[in-house]
């Protein structure tokens, strides 16, 4: 187990020298210790030089925020460490710390957040020859339920360990938050804390340097009272408004508990300092938690909108996206899950990252996926077998939150790439202004699942329409030309996706695209750009699915798992160049005995 060590500093260079000695003499090793500086100044450069010696140690100067929390994400971007440690400049680990919480999360591969107790040195105080006091005498040691951490921050920062690995889904720390002491780590435990456990250890791991004087005020004590409930109504609104390019966890659909109880003491902080003031909130929080209800499916949606909203705000515009990557659902169909990646790589380039996420409902559709596996080796394919019947969204979040490029795509394994396709094409579009598709053209006239024909939209003159491109609005379309989130062939902003995504609820693939529609009126405006001629086909031979009871055709699952099993395949070259009239259309599949195809 490697740990980062996460140090900001600023002009503190006789005290940080201190945390630096008390790093360098953990009893475990395996670390490497991140000082990031609010600034550059040559004191600090030169109280550290003696430790930049060991190679574990790193020195990251950056320009002045005023806050933590920018030198903190600073490092925490510059390390890779599985789990990330916290020490504060003022601080001091005592020798034992790393090794006794490497073994308690050893034993607790749930816990995503550990923290300790404390002894707390006072000014004056010498922690080697002094007899120091405890700094937590009550709280609740062991695992800590979310509830407690809504209440008050038990995780002193330079106790805490966390799991990097949640950073992805909620974010790192608010740099605008700013509050003093754990205003931005309190925050950042509401946002992790929802995806795991949190353990607090009782024994002192950590020596906490209280200095008085940085906390002096001329303030009556009311006023001390209303700036630090002004200062944790902001920790919580933070939580809930989240940080960076991925929206606050809180407003995920499964933590609707979660966001009601981080609300409520928002609400109660905003009101201010009042007689029995807590005591009266405490009793309502009892009394809400037993009487209500879990929110409406209108109050959920409502409540990603605000999501969503909150987090595009946040965006920088990407005028240069950089790579493109494509997620494939698949269930029980492993002879046209073949067809699909054999006419993906034969005609799309270039060759791009493609992640298939399956389900096989018996150890027969199992060694067929095995057989696909086989075949795909070493092309850029990676599968990833959908843990049980519930856990599509779970196993769809984790491929996403491990995307790097900007631009995603998704396809069913019942569609074949009959054109060839350039994907350069789409890294030159602005994805906040259209909506690429790979299934829309000037054939596509009728509606498959109506059944009956669509007007084709007015195409536009517009500067995108080069070559053999076509561009209409989405808004002024109808039926497949209306629908712009689809998972079949449509190119989105990895960062959008994934804010809609993490937003809504879904079991499958169809009720992933139905619930997406909520964020529809954000995709209407934009444009819609394909080709003249489609370049991919849905053949609905047959449906796997039990979520929605959608048209296809009648052809049994059993009976494609036998045609695989006796050896053959799609034999999609004769369905290159077919002008198909609709986006999904059901025709006899030719089949031809399977070869290995050729790795480009």
């Amino acid at each position: 187990m490697i740990f980062d060590v996460i140090i900001p500093t600023f002009h503190r260079y006789e005290l940080l020298t201190e945390a630096l000695e008390s790093v360098k003499n953990q009893t475990y090793s395996n670390w490497h210790c991140w000082i990031a500086e609010d600034g550059s100044t040559g004191k600090t450069r030169s109280a550290i030089e003696p430790f930049l010696k060991d190679k574990r140690f790193h020195y990251l100067p950056g320009e002045h925020a005023g806050t933590p929390a920018a030198p903190r994400n600073r490092a925490l971007k510059a390390g890779s460490a599985p789990y990330i440690a916290f020490l504060d400049d003022d601080d001091i680990w005592l020798p034992e710390k790393l090794q006794q919480q490497a073994e308690f999360i050893e034993n607790h591969p749930r816990c995503i957040l550990l923290g300790s107790n404390a002894f707390i040195m006072e000014e004056n105080q010498d922690y080697r020859k002094d007899s120091l006091s405890i700094y937590f005498q009550k709280a609740p040691f062991g695992k800590v339920p979310y509830r407690k951490i809504v209440q008050d921050d038990y995780f002193i920062n330079s106790s805490a360990v966390i799991k990097r690995s949640v950073l992805k889904y909620a974010g790192y720390q608010n740099e605008t938050l700013h509050k003093g002491p754990d205003g931005e780590d309190h925050d950042l435990w509401l946002r992790i804390g929802l995806f795991g456990e949190m353990w607090l250890m009782e024994s002192p791991l950590i020596i906490y340097r209280y200095v008085p004087s940085k906390n002096a005020s001329t303030e009556s004590a009311l006023d001390k009272r209303r700036e630090a409930y002004k200062s944790r109504f902001k920790i919580y609104q933070s939580a809930l408004d989240g940080v960076g390019d991925v929206p606050s966890p809180l407003h995920y659909p499964e933590h609707d508990r979660q966001e009601h109880l981080c609300r409520r003491e928002k609400y109660f902080y905003a009101a201010g300092p009042r007689f029995l003031g807590r005591l009266r909130h405490n009793i309502f929080s009892r009394l809400a938690d037993i009487f209500s209800l879990p929110s409406t499916k209108q109050e959920q949606q409502n409540k990603a909108i605000y999501a969503y909203e909150k987090c595009k705000s946040r965006w920088n515009k990407i005028d240069n996206p950089c790579g493109i990557e494509c997620i494939v659902f698949s269930k029980d169909r492993a002879l046209q899950l073949h067809g699909l990646l054999s006419t993906f790589r034969q005609k799309v380039i270039p060759c791009v990252p493609i992640y298939v996420l399956y389900l096989a409902s018996s150890s027969l559709h199992q060694k067929a996926y095995d057989d696909v596996k086989e075949i795909f080796t070493n092309q850029g394919v990676r599968f990833i077998q959908q843990k049980n019947n519930r856990s599509f969204k779970q196993d769809l979040m984790e491929i996403i939150f491990s995307l790097t490029g900007d631009i995603l795509f998704f396809l069913v394994d019942d569609i074949l790439f009959t054109e060839s396709v350039d994907l350069n094409d789409i890294l030159k579009l602005d994805l906040d202004e259209f909506v690429p598709s790979l299934r829309m053209g000037e054939n596509i006239a009728r509606c498959y699942v109506l059944q009956k024909p669509q007007k084709m939209p007015l195409f536009l003159n517009h500067e995108a329409a080069e070559g053999d491109k076509i561009v209409w609005q989405w808004s002024a379309g109808e039926m497949d030309w209306n629908y712009p989130l689809s998972v079949d062939g449509h190119f989105f902003a990895r960062r959008e996706m994934t804010a809609m995504a993490a937003l809504i609820s879904f079991d499958a693939p169809n009720s992933f695209e139905n619930q997406l529609q909520i964020f529809r009126p954000w995709f209407l405006n934009r444009y819609g750009i394909g080709y003249k001629k489609s370049k991919i086909m849905n053949i609905p031979c047959n449906r796997v699915q039990t979520e929605v009871n959608n048209l296809s055709g009648n052809i049994d699952a059993a009976e494609m798992l036998a045609q695989w099993q006796q050896g053959y395949q799609i034999d999609y070259k004769k369905l290159f160049g077919m002008i198909n009239e609709s986006v999904h259309q059901e025709i006899v599949l030719p089949l031809t005995l399977r070869q290995r195809i050729e790795q480009k």
